[in-house]
């Protein structure tokens, strides 16, 4: 059916045209479809495929606090094991400034 035009034409019966209490009146909608039917597919199976879009990102949207603090937390882990290791190669460079010092220095 893809690029072959469709003529639809419906009658709807639709909402009253006065106030709630007022006399009732019924109006009537004509409303044409026509058009090709592989445009309308198109639009449909993009309108589907954005609502998928919306929804995945959603869903990627709801993990960023979760990722966010796994991140922080490996990072700040990360973070102390290289605090500790500096800490243990600015001992080393401490006790040979001192044993240069001790060896330099006359007494």
């Amino acid at each position: 059916m893809a690029g072959i035009g469709a003529g639809l034409g419906c009658m709807c019966e639709g909402g009253h045209t006065r106030t709630p209490g007022d006399k009732e009146e019924r109006a009537e909608v004509k409303v044409d479809f026509t058009g090709d039917v592989s445009k309308l597919l198109d639009k449909l199976l993009a309108a589907i495929s954005e609502t998928e879009q919306g929804k995945a990102l959603t869903a990627k949207i709801d993990q960023i606090p979760y990722r966010s603090e796994v991140q922080l937390s490996d990072r700040v882990e990360t973070l102390e094991a290289c605090v500790k290791v500096l800490n243990e190669h600015l001992g080393q460079m401490i006790t040979a400034v001192c044993a240069l010092s001790e060896k330099t220095l006359p007494r």
